[in-house]
């Protein structure tokens, strides 16, 4: 049976929009030696160091330790709070309670991510990619990747962001120019 964590761990993410031709979301490769989810993609996150700071203050630091760019705290929004349980292999649950934040309003393009030793690449991923892949009609997105545990749950969250601000003829139109391009 395996072991679960009862206390959960705080943790954030930070959904970034990245500036181009066609939106998208900032997603980090992890490193092939990571010791968690190796080789997998995930949004600029972190843990978030208990009794030093907020989930907030967690959400910047991550922010610049990862790409190397620091946001604005006026820039930094709340998006979603939820706890949730995941593996984290040999055997170990453990409970998550993940604060996720949206990087509004800066613009940012991959040729400025200054990837952290955790990391060895950044990818644009469309929201139409994202969509598809959540829905489980893509098997896996940029350069033959998956998504860790923690972001293929904050799909759905992001994408009714985006969706919510962009009008459906658009979304759908951009979606069709995308697969067919």
């Amino acid at each position: 049976m395996p072991h679960k964590n009862s206390n959960p761990v705080r943790c954030v993410m930070i959904a970034t929009a990245i500036d181009g031709s066609a939106p998208g979301f900032l997603y980090l490769l992890r490193s092939e030696n990571d010791g968690l989810w190796p080789s997998r993609l995930n949004m600029p996150s972190g843990h978030v160091e208990v009794n030093r700071e907020t989930p907030f203050e967690a959400a910047l630091r991550e922010f610049k330790e990862e790409t190397g760019t620091e946001a604005k705290p006026k820039e930094m929004k709340l998006a979603s709070i939820f706890t949730k349980t995941f593996d984290v292999g040999s055997g170990r649950l453990e409970n998550m309670s993940i604060t996720l934040y949206a990087v509004e309003k800066l613009s940012m393009k991959l040729d400025d991510v200054k990837l952290c030793a955790d990391h060895s690449a950044c990818y644009k991923i469309e929201p139409w990619k994202l969509e598809e892949y959540s829905k489980g009609r893509l098997a896996r997105l940029n350069s033959g990747h998956v998504l860790t545990p923690p972001d293929s749950v904050v799909v759905s969250v992001l994408l009714d962001r985006i969706k919510n601000k962009m009008p459906k003829i658009a979304w759908r139109a951009e979606a069709a120019a995308a697969r067919f391009a």
